[in-house]
């Protein structure tokens, strides 16, 4: 079991072609000077809790995603990356901060 602290994140919903729904972390990284960005989608979320200002996201994998309130986004790079979710034909939907927290508060 993994444990990630991205330093931005985003909740989709996605809708899948055999009717499955489920909430997933996108969680994204910047690179730094030499590096390059990088990004990790969660698989579904089964379970959730908040301590303090940090979201802890469990996955059906069992990987734990901790997320800092106030770091709700992502870059034009992470953007691209959700756009391209879609060409499979399953609906993505991003969810806003504040659905976020009525769902997961």
């Amino acid at each position: 079991m993994s444990e990630y602290t991205p330093d931005r994140w985003v909740i989709i919903k996605v809708s899948y072609e055999n009717g499955e729904i489920e909430n997933r972390v996108l969680a994204s990284w910047y690179g730094g000077y030499l590096g390059s960005d990088s990004w990790k989608l969660g698989t579904g979320i089964q379970n959730h809790e908040k301590v303090g200002s940090v979201y802890a996201f469990t996955g059906s994998s069992g990987s734990t995603y901790h997320c800092h309130d106030g770091c709700y986004g992502m870059s034009s790079y992470t953007q691209s990356i959700l756009t391209s979710f879609g060409v499979r034909g399953d609906r993505v939907v991003l969810l806003s901060e504040d659905e976020v927290k009525a769902l997961y508060v």
